[in-house]
C-alpha cells in the first residue's frame, strides 16, 4: 500500500519539563536571547496527529492484501488513514551568544496507524501499533525579535506491538517558526515532511506525507 500526499495538515502538542537550567529554558520559550545563552536540559513529551483520504490505482493482476482480504486489480483502492505518534525523550541543548541554537533528543517513540482500504464491495481495516528508539536533532536561530527559526530532523526504528507489521521506520523533517506566548507556552508552525514505512507479511505500507503543521508547546514549570 502506497500513500503519497502533499498539503496534509499536522497538529500536535509538546511539553517540556526541565531538570537543569530551568531559567534558561524559560528565557528560550519567552524569546529572551540574552538570558537563554548556555546549556539547557529537559524531558520532552510530544504528540502529533494527521489523517486524510487517498487513492491508489492497481493494475490488472496486482493485489493489495490487508488482513484476510485481498484486493485484486485493476481498480482504484479507496484509502482512509490516521497516523499518530507519542514520544518521550531527554533533550540537551545549547544557545550561543549570537542566537544560534541546537539540541539533541533521544528517547522512545510510539506510532499508531489506522488504515482502511476499499475496492468495490471489499473492505478491510487495521490498527497497527509500534514502539522503538528515536533520535532527533534540531538547529535554529533565536532572533532579537522574539521569533525563532527552527529546522528539525527525526528518525525512529520500531518493533510491532501487534501482528499487523513486522517492523516500522519513521522519518521526519520540518522547517518552521516558533512564536512565544509567554514564559510557559509557545506556538510552533511551518512545513513538515513525514515518512512511515512498515514491513508486513501482507502488503507493506509506505506513507509519504508533507504539509503545514501547528503545535502548542508548554513548559517549563
Amino acid at each position: 500500500i502506497e500513500i503519497d500526499e502533499g498539503g496534509n495538515p499536522f497538529v500536535g502538542a509538546r511539553l517540556l519539563v526541565p531538570f537543569a537550567q530551568a531559567d534558561r529554558l524559560r528565557a528560550l520559550h519567552a524569546g529572551d536571547r540574552e538570558k537563554a545563552v548556555g546549556w539547557h536540559h529537559a524531558l520532552a513529551l510530544e504528540l502529533d496527529w494527521t489523517g486524510d483520504e487517498a487513492e491508489q490505482d492497481i493494475a490488472l493482476g496486482e493485489t493489495v492484501r490487508l488482513e484476510d482480504v485481498e484486493l485484486l486489480g485493476p481498480g482504484t483502492v479507496e484509502l482512509e488513514y490516521e497516523l499518530s505518534s507519542l514520544n518521550l525523550s531527554a533533550v540537551n541543548g545549547m544557545v550561543l551568544d549570537d542566537g544560534v541554537m541546537w539540541d539533541v533528543a533521544l528517547g522512545l517513540n510510539a506510532t499508531h496507524l489506522d488504515l482502511e482500504a476499499e475496492l468495490g464491495p471489499l473492505h478491510e481495516s487495521i490498527g497497527a501499533d509500534s514502539l522503538g528508539p528515536m533520535l532527533a536533532f534540531q538547529l535554529g536561530w533565536l532572533s532579537p525579535w522574539l521569533l525563532s527559526l527552527r529546522a528539525r530532523l527525526g528518525y525512529s526504528a520500531e518493533l510491532p506491538l501487534d501482528d499487523h507489521t513486522d517492523q516500522v521506520e519513521t522519518r521526519l523533517f520540518e522547517l518552521g517558526l516558533f512564536l512565544p506566548l509567554g514564559p510557559w507556552a509557545g506556538l510552533d508552525g511551518g512545513w513538515r515532511w513525514k515518512d512511515y514505512d512498515a514491513d508486513s507479511a501482507d502488503s507493506d505500507v509506505e506513507i509519504d506525507l508533507d504539509g503545514p503543521f501547528v503545535s502548542l508547546a508548554f513548559g517549563p514549570y
